[in-house]
């Protein structure tokens, strides 16, 4: 025990230290309990974005969307494949309409050949680029929005905290997989009640449907 003397008076440091701190800490607690929302929806909350993403209207129409372009893509490289062999076709000299090897017919066949595969090649490369950029910005912009939403619903119900939750996994080769899977996680274990990942789902197919009229 350590004193310390001020003029004519003995005083206990650790008696000090902890009057201090029993200040501090009640000085903290009254804080915490001014700053705490009013209200009476929870201050934390957690949502399932795999789950959001899922049941979107708008991801839902993204998708149909993607597909019908990624089929008629199909389509039509599936098309140029068909051209392509019939301009190979005089090029095989099993072929009964095939150019003798070396004739001006021939050489300007293997030219056009050349062409048309280099021009099916950048087809290809520029539509799968352009789809695969496509989905990017989807995806960015639907977490954009996401991310509005629980903004939104967190301030009109008073939550000053959503964490991002999700179910685990268990089946791992490797240990270190386990680990980097438990490490990763956001949230390890959630009340259900603490759940708003359907409100948040609700809240904007509304607004999807505003939207778009549906």
């Amino acid at each position: 025990m350590k004193f310390m003397t001020i003029g004519s008076r003995t005083i206990n440091t650790g008696s000090l230290l902890m009057a201090a701190a029993a200040m501090v800490l009640g000085g903290a607690l009254a804080l915490g309990a001014g700053a705490a929302p009013q209200g009476s929806g929870p201050q934390i909350a957690t949502v399932d974005l795999a789950q959001i993403t899922q049941h979107l209207d708008a991801e839902v129409a993204m998708h149909q969307k993607f597909t019908t372009e990624l089929k008629a893509l199909q389509a039509q490289i599936k098309a140029k494949r068909k051209e392509l062999r019939s301009i190979d076709e005089p090029l095989n000299p099993d072929s009964t309409i095939s150019f003798k090897v070396g004739s001006e017919e021939y050489n300007a066949q293997r030219k056009k050949l050349l062409k048309a595969s280099v021009s099916l090649q950048v087809f290809q490369q520029y539509h799968q680029l352009r789809l695969r950029e496509q989905q990017r910005m989807d995806g960015e912009q639907t977490y954009r929005q996401i991310n509005e939403a629980i903004a939104e619903y967190a301030n009109a119900h008073h939550i000053s905290l959503v964490l991002a939750a999700d179910a685990p996994h268990y089946n791992f080769e490797k240990g270190s997989q386990l680990i980097a899977e438990v490490a990763t996680r956001k949230v390890l274990f959630a009340a259900g009640s603490l759940d708003i990942t359907n409100n948040i789902i609700r809240l904007m197919n509304r607004e999807y449907q505003k939207k778009h009229g549906q």
